[in-house]
């Protein structure tokens, strides 16, 4: 009987079967299959098997901000709670962006230097949107730092504390 050797599009197929579904616990965990060796029918009874096999879970960002090159983008949890979805700095505003909620899960959230530095170029808080400045002692503060204060209690980023801290900000910052 003549061995009929596994096609180029089985092998892929089972390339891809391997890299999305949950190999957890099964014969294939760690398995690299020897396409020298592989023949059709045992090819055509794999993919069988590893189409049975649940998917694996998508990789998803955590809530929070982020940023890529220049970009800024903002993650948070869809209503139910289910997964999560990101929206984009504009300069102004928060605009969404498809897709981004799974492509960020490997990014270091947003320093408060980052978020200084987009907040000072758009003249804007990044978490409120709102303009940087005004006539309060906080928001003449806020306008140097780059965000505001309720931002940076919310997010861990250092902001002077206090009337008195303030004014000794204001006074060697001028």
């Amino acid at each position: 009987m003549t061995r009929r050797p596994a096609t180029p599009a089985q092998r892929s197929f089972i390339e891809a079967l391997m890299r999305d579904r949950d190999l957890t616990g099964t014969a294939y965990e760690g398995h690299v299959p020897d396409w020298s060796r592989a023949e059709f029918h045992n090819a055509s009874q794999m993919i069988t098997y590893l189409k049975t096999l649940p998917c694996r879970p998508a990789a998803q960002a955590e809530p929070g901000y982020y940023v890529k090159g220049s970009e800024a983008f903002k993650v948070q949890a869809n209503k139910a709670g289910t997964s999560t979805y990101a929206l984009q700095w504009s300069g102004s505003s928060w605009e969404y962006a498809p897709g981004m909620g799974r492509h960020l899960a490997d990014m270091v959230p947003m320093t408060a230097e980052d978020a200084a530095r987009l907040g000072l170029a758009s003249g804007r808080c990044i978490h409120y949107c709102r303009a940087l400045g005004g006539e309060t002692l906080t928001a003449r503060v806020a306008a140097l730092v780059g965000y505001g204060e309720t931002c940076a209690s919310n997010n861990g980023w250092a902001f002077p504390r206090g009337a008195a801290a303030q004014r000794e900000y204001l006074s060697v910052s001028a």
